[in-house]
């Protein structure tokens, strides 16, 4: 099934999706993030641990721009669409 299949059949559904579900193996014990903050502090946290730190600090101006925007990044990856954007 394509991702745009995949990802009509689960808004049809009304199921919450991530970027990382959509391609994760089955049986896979991948751990998931459940919504955006979650990802892009994740992300932070690996690159700071690679002493990628201009790469994470980028990452850390976009998440605080995101939040001041939306209030909060508590919210699953299926919410954003064009208009959200």
């Amino acid at each position: 099934m394509t991702c745009k299949k995949t990802i009509l059949s689960k808004r049809i559904e009304g199921k919450d999706f991530t970027a990382s579900s959509l391609f994760k193996p089955k049986g896979s014990s991948l751990s998931l993030h459940n919504n955006v903050g979650e990802c892009f502090n994740y992300y932070v946290r690996i690159l700071k641990e690679q002493d990628r730190l201009r790469y994470a600090g980028m990452y850390e101006v976009s998440l605080n721009s995101f939040i001041k925007y939306a209030g909060s990044l508590d919210i699953p990856f299926s919410d954003i669409d064009v208009v959200w954007l």
